[in-house]
């Protein structure tokens, strides 16, 4: 796109009802479980959003994932010249019945630049 800045959105673009409450904000399999949000100049999109997964908190417009499914989205990238540029992906979301974790260091604080062995548990998804 020819040098100039480019903006990434990243969009849910599965078909579903429309939740209008926190109540109705849950996987039916059916529904989008994220929300838009605005261009960013990152080109990439954690979701649910980092600040929910460290919070265990959904932000709004959010839902966690529950069933099986497939979750299409599509990234598009502007430059703010005219020239935009898209393409879609699927993510395969599979029930295992058990959360992914980490399992240690079970410590609320790490000191910068130490060595830590880090270890979880994958909840079936190896």
């Amino acid at each position: 796109m020819d040098g100039h800045p480019l903006s990434y959105t990243w969009e849910q673009v599965d078909l579903g009802n429309a939740s209008y409450s926190v109540a109705t904000m849950v996987d039916d399999g059916t529904r989008p479980l994220f929300r838009f949000v605005s261009p960013t100049s990152d080109p990439r999109r954690t979701l649910p959003a980092m600040s929910s997964l460290i919070s265990g908190v959904l932000a709004k417009g959010e839902a966690w994932p529950a069933t099986n499914r497939n979750l299409q989205f599509r990234l598009t990238v502007r430059d703010g010249q005219g020239a935009v540029s898209s393409d879609e992906m699927v993510v395969q979301v599979i029930n295992t019945g058990e959360a992914f974790a980490i399992t240690a260091p079970q410590i609320g604080t790490m000191v910068a630049g130490s060595t830590q062995l880090v270890t979880w548990n994958v909840a079936g998804t190896d």
